[in-house]
């Protein structure tokens, strides 16, 4: 797969090598080969041991980075075109970004993302009432009950 973006943001975001999380977060060339590996992106997704799996390494091989200077600078967004290897081409540039008021993110993206984070601070189960508390937090009559789901069992 390709993708195509602009000489300023080539030198700032594409990597030849990515080895550590770190680097993952700034490499589009990583946040692309993640997406397509996982269909998401998530804290775990930008640790050491994740960059450094076989798979990912992989799949980080296939994505090719072009530097296009047709494409306008500065901009919020890029056009990306993925080539497979069946000859299908698809293009697609975003306007507006996911959370953006104007793009909101729905209940269930948000909540699966709190539960994302939280899981790595929390037992599972602190995370998961804190969430349905929050959920229901008009009922809630002693906020006691949150504050104790917020430390770490």
């Amino acid at each position: 797969m390709s993708l195509s973006i602009p000489p300023l943001r080539y030198q700032r975001h594409y990597a030849a090598e990515v080895t550590t999380g770190l680097r993952g977060k700034f490499a589009i060339n990583y946040v692309v080969a993640m997406c397509f590996l996982d269909g998401k992106l998530e804290l775990g997704t930008f640790t050491d041991e994740k960059v450094n799996q076989p798979k990912v390494q992989e799949a980080l091989g296939k994505v090719s980075v072009i530097c296009d200077d047709k494409i306008p600078e500065p901009g919020p967004y890029c056009p990306v075109s993925v080539d497979l290897k069946d000859g299908k081409h698809f293009t697609f540039t975003a306007t507006i970004a996911k959370g953006h008021p104007q793009n909101p993110m729905t209940e269930s993206e948000v909540e699966e993302k709190f539960l994302g984070n939280a899981k790595r601070a929390l037992t599972s189960r602190h995370a998961e009432d804190l969430a349905a508390l929050v959920r229901d937090l008009e009922s809630v009559e002693n906020v006691g009950r949150l504050t104790e789901r917020l430390t770490p069992a």
